[in-house]
C-alpha cells in the first residue's frame, strides 16, 4: 500500500506573497526617453515651420523676385536668378538666427541638439523661400496667393498637432509629400533627440529646394516672354493717346503760321516793317 504526503500548508504570509506572485507574475519598469516635459514643446516643430514659411512670403513682400532692370537690359534667366534669389537667401538665413534663437534663449525651449536645430532651421528656411520666390516668379503677383493657400494643407497634413494615423484619409495622403512635414520630423529630433528618419527628411527637403531653385529660371523666361509685349502694349496706348480722338477719326489738327516782319529799307524812305510769311 502506497503512502502518500500531503503539501505542508503555507503561513498565511507566505500565501499573500504567492498570490501576489501568481497575480502580477510580471512586471514592468517604464523610462521615458526623449522627453519633452512642457505642452508648447510638442508644438514647437509645427509653429517654427509656419513662421518660416510665412518669412519666406513676406520676404517677396518687400522686393520683387527680379530685378525690372536687369530684365529691361537683357539680363540671362541664371542671372536674374542670383539676383533675385542671393539676397533672399541670406534673409532667410537671419531670421533662422532670429527664430531659433528667440525660442531658446526668450522663451526657454530645451534642445537637445542646438547647432542640428540651427542646420535645420536653415535649410527648412532655404527650402521655403526658393518656394515662394519660384511661385512669384512663375505666376507674378498670383504666386503670393498660392504661396498663402498652400499653408492650409500644410499645416493640416503634416502631423504637427495630431497623429497622422487620426487624419482625415486626404491629408494622410498628402503627408508624405508635403515639405512642412519632414520640417517638422527634423525638428522633433534636433529639440527631443532620436531623430527617426533623418536621411529621407533630408533627402525630401533637399528635393523641394531643387524644385524652387529650377521654379526660378522658368519665371525668368516666361516673365521676359511678357515684358515685351506689355511695351509694345504701353507704346500704342501712348500713341492713341497723344493722337486723341481726333486722330482716331482721321482729322487734322490746323496748323498755325506766325508772320514773322522783316524790315526793309529803301533809299530815301524810312526803315518800314514788311510781312512775310
Amino acid at each position: 500500500m502506497r503512502r502518500t504526503t500531503s503539501p505542508p500548508t503555507p503561513t498565511r504570509r507566505a500565501a499573500r506573497a504567492l498570490a501576489g506572485t501568481a497575480s502580477d507574475a510580471v512586471q514592468m519598469d517604464f523610462e521615458r526617453q526623449h522627453d519633452l516635459g512642457r505642452f508648447g514643446e510638442g508644438l514647437a516643430p509645427l509653429f517654427l515651420a509656419i513662421s518660416l514659411w510665412v518669412g519666406g512670403m513676406a520676404i517677396f513682400l518687400m522686393m520683387p523676385p527680379f530685378s525690372s532692370d536687369a530684365m529691361a537690359r537683357g539680363t540671362g534667366p541664371v542671372r536674374l536668378l542670383a539676383g533675385g534669389l542671393v539676397p533672399a537667401f541670406l534673409l532667410g538665413l537671419v531670421q533662422t538666427l532670429i527664430a531659433v534663437g528667440a525660442l531658446h534663449w526668450l522663451i526657454g525651449l530645451t534642445i537637445d541638439d542646438l547647432p542640428l536645430m540651427f542646420g535645420l532651421a536653415g535649410l527648412t528656411s532655404l527650402v521655403f523661400v526658393a518656394l515662394n520666390h519660384g511661385f512669384g516668379a512663375l505666376f507674378g503677383p498670383v504666386g503670393k496667393f498660392v504661396a498663402l493657400v498652400l499653408i492650409a494643407p500644410q499645416i493640416s497634413g503634416a502631423g504637427g498637432t495630431y497623429p497622422v494615423p487620426t487624419l482625415p484619409g486626404f491629408f494622410q495622403m498628402l503627408h508624405p509629400y508635403l515639405p512642412m512635414t519632414h520640417a517638422v520630423d527634423a525638428f522633433r529630433g534636433a529639440i527631443g533627440g532620436g531623430w527617426i528618419d533623418p536621411a529621407g527628411d533630408l533627402a525630401w527637403l533637399s528635393g523641394w529646394l531643387v524644385v524652387g531653385v529650377v521654379l526660378g529660371p522658368l519665371g525668368a523666361v516666361v516673365q521676359r516672354r511678357r515684358t515685351p509685349h506689355a511695351r509694345r502694349g504701353r507704346g500704342r496706348a501712348g500713341r492713341r493717346g497723344r493722337g486723341g480722338a481726333g486722330a482716331r477719326h482721321g482729322l487734322r489738327r490746323p496748323r498755325l503760321r506766325r508772320r514773322r516782319f522783316a524790315l526793309s529799307a529803301a533809299p530815301g524812305r524810312p526803315r518800314q516793317a514788311r510781312p512775310r510769311t
